[in-house]
């Protein structure tokens, strides 16, 4: 999956929210782009970004092929 999507943005915000929510945008094989927003691992402020990004990645997975 890995090969045909790449993250091309990693944001957090928090909305009045005790955690911040992750907000990723995501580019397709063809380059399109969307944008998602997987659950906040529970210790995102340990991960680095590439860490984030493989993160994303696989929940990305997760959510297209369900």
């Amino acid at each position: 999956m890995s090969n045909k999507w790449q993250v091309s943005g990693v944001n957090y915000a928090n909305l009045d929210q005790p955690i911040w929510n992750l907000v990723i945008t995501v580019k397709g094989p063809l380059g399109a782009t969307s944008t998602f927003y997987p659950a906040t691992p529970p210790n995102y402020e340990d991960l680095t970004l590439t860490q984030v990004k493989e993160y994303a990645l696989q929940e990305w997975a997760k959510a297209i092929a369900g």
